[in-house]
């Protein structure tokens, strides 16, 4: 079935590896003429010129290499004839899928090589230590180098855009192993999903103390849901983390992001790392989207600007100033961007905050400034500041935002916050996504004097006699805070979004992969809503909103609620009053039947 409904697909493949053959030919005859071409400047170096043995050495290596980038050429092409004529595939296709990866790694060598040797061949031409003779046969050379090598990269893109064929992939993953099959409409293709990653052992599990039907269930959801995801929109987001740090920082074995990279990977969702301040551009995503179809948004991390300048680095200021100004460009330029906002000291100096400016033209006031704090009772003098919010959105709220919408009833955690303000903006709308509201506001303020606080451990925060209060002539108390907010302006180039979210370090590997728990034999994050606002973000920002949900893995379990005030004092009344009353009623009913 469907190698029938792959036959036009099929045939395109075949003919274009057809055409690839004829330009091998090509390409092969023209290299056997290009080493011939290097041989005449070999010859022409004289035995008095400077460098002459190391320049003739090279010229004839480089020719060898040639000549034997024809005959792979030349038998690269015999084998693909061979193939397309005796089709070995199944349903009688030939294996295109095996001949598209030799042929175009044969092209990009050639390319490679070409380009090396059309840089080293124009140069020796310029130099002062060619004679005159040598030059001119090393420019002529080094033209038909060049030409040679733009046909083989228009080549090897012309294989690189080929679609892969799905009949093949499925003969491929029946052949190697067993794997579940998820088969889209015709011109949506098929996914595969490995059954060792769908069914683990359960003895494995069962050793690690999980249950089998815990981890089984909602991981076969999360896979399968990923597959069909996949097949309903395969332009699947790339994430570009950018930040003013040195390279390396977020991605990679001690990086901040690594983890949340590996989840977003599972869903398909490709990471990459932009230390903006070391380098001019955005990373190159042509391995990742050669046909640049795919949607990138830009995950913005605030650096700390309380931060001084180590080893002649910029200072923290001064790296916020200047992650603000790319940050500026890619708004500028239509781009989809998740601003994520630290404590800034920018508004303690009366300057305004450059990042947080950024999202007024969005409808976005964030109030940098400050810092969202909660009192607990503990600690050396009674009560404790606690900077990490945990904040549960309203699971009955009416007619939320997407990206707000999935993360409902899901306990979310969100570590040194700033409250926001949605403000009117021309063109421009704007809505929460993450609000603190009711009994859950309660004993939380936005502290102004948060400096020094930002600092301590949790141990010294815990041990601070001189905890921080709410003082009301320099703090700010509110029924309700918003703490991450989505925004759309429309301009000259279209509709675009912006997120920002009023913590940096919310969507870090320590709050969405390594605050985990285990209830019922299943793995569970302490804080689901922070790994299924990020899903949500990326997802609104990139434009596919239908793919918004929580995942099964990410669903909350049944937990026992915090007590309320009211519940409390019933409960207090229950206990001092009713239960002694009903003991005195039952005894005088007792006296009264026994006389």
């Amino acid at each position: 079935v469907l190698a029938a409904r792959e036959s036009e697909r099929a045939a395109r493949v075949a003919a274009a590896l057809r055409s690839a053959v004829t330009a091998m030919r090509t390409a092969a005859a023209e290299a056997d003429a290009l080493a011939r071409d290097l041989d005449a400047v070999r010859d022409a170096i004289a035995p008095s010129d400077s460098g002459a043995p190391t320049n003739r050495a090279y010229f004839d290596q480089r020719g060898g290499l040639l000549r034997l980038g024809a005959r792979t050429l030349t038998e690269q092409a015999d084998s693909v004839i061979v193939a397309l004529d005796t089709p070995a595939g199944p349903a009688g296709l030939a294996e295109t899928d095996r001949l598209l990866p030799q042929a175009l790694a044969t092209w990009t060598t050639q390319r490679t090589q070409l380009s090396e040797l059309t840089e080293q061949t124009r140069a020796y031409a310029q130099s002062d230590i060619a004679n005159p003779n040598a030059a001119a046969l090393a420019r002529a050379a080094s033209d038909r180098a060049e030409r040679l090598r733009d046909a083989a990269a228009v080549a090897a893109e012309t294989l690189e855009r080929l679609p892969r064929l799905d009949t093949l992939r499925v003969a491929r993953a029946l052949e190697t192993g067993e794997s579940l099959l998820v088969i889209g409409p015709p011109a949506q293709g098929i996914a595969a999903v490995d059954l060792e990653a769908l069914l683990p052992p359960t003895e494995v599990l069962e050793r690690a103390g999980l249950s089998a039907a815990g981890v089984i269930g909602p991981r076969a959801q999360e896979l399968v849901a990923t597959a069909i995801g996949r097949l309903v929109r395969p332009d699947r987001p790339i994430v570009v983390f950018t930040h003013a740090e040195n390279p390396g920082v977020l991605l990679g074995e001690n990086g901040f992001f690594t983890g949340v990279a590996d989840r977003l990977r599972e869903r398909e969702i490709d990471s990459l790392e932009w230390a903006a301040l070391a380098q001019a551009e955005p990373p190159d995503l042509a391995r990742l989207d050669p046909t640049g179809l795919r949607p990138v948004v830009f995950a913005v991390i605030s650096p700390d600007s309380t931060a001084g300048s180590g080893g002649g680095r910029l200072t923290g200021a001064q790296r916020a100033t200047e992650l603000a100004a790319v940050t500026q460009r890619l708004i500028d330029a239509g781009e989809p961007v998740l601003l994520n906002l630290n404590p800034s000291v920018f508004p303690t100096y009366g300057d305004p905050d450059p990042l947080a400016r950024l999202a007024e033209p969005f409808g976005i006031a964030p109030r940098t400034g400050l810092a969202v704090l909660r009192s607990t009772p503990g600690g050396a003098s009674g009560t404790v500041f606690d900077p990490f919010l945990t904040v549960v959105p309203d699971p009955q709220a009416e007619d939320p935002h997407p990206a707000a919408d999935a993360a409902r009833g899901l306990r979310t955690m969100l570590p040194w916050a700033t409250p926001i303000d949605l403000i009117d903006a021309p063109n421009a709308t704007a809505a929460p996504l993450v609000e603190l509201t009711g009994e859950a506001a309660a004993g939380v303020w936005a502290e102004s004097r948060w400096l020094r606080l930002r600092s301590l451990t949790n141990t010294q925060r815990t041990m601070l006699t001189d905890q921080p209060v709410f003082n009301p002539n320099e703090d700010e108390q509110r029924a309700k805070w918003i703490l991450a907010a989505a925004g759309e302006r429309t301009s000259p180039l279209g509709v675009s979004r912006l997120i920002v979210v009023g913590s940096n370090g919310w969507a870090s590997d320590g709050a969405v992969v390594g605050a985990t728990q285990l209830v019922d034999g299943r793995v569970t994050a302490r804080f689901p809503g922070n790994a299924v606002m990020l899903d949500a973000c990326v997802h609104w920002l990139a434009g596919l909103d239908d793919l918004i949900a929580p995942g099964a893995q990410d669903r909350s379990v049944a937990t026992v609620r915090t007590l309320g005030s009211t519940q409390i004092s019933t409960l207090r009344w229950i206990l001092l009053a009713a239960v002694p009353g009903i003991i005195l009623l039952a005894g005088v009913t007792f006296r009264a039947l026994r006389g």
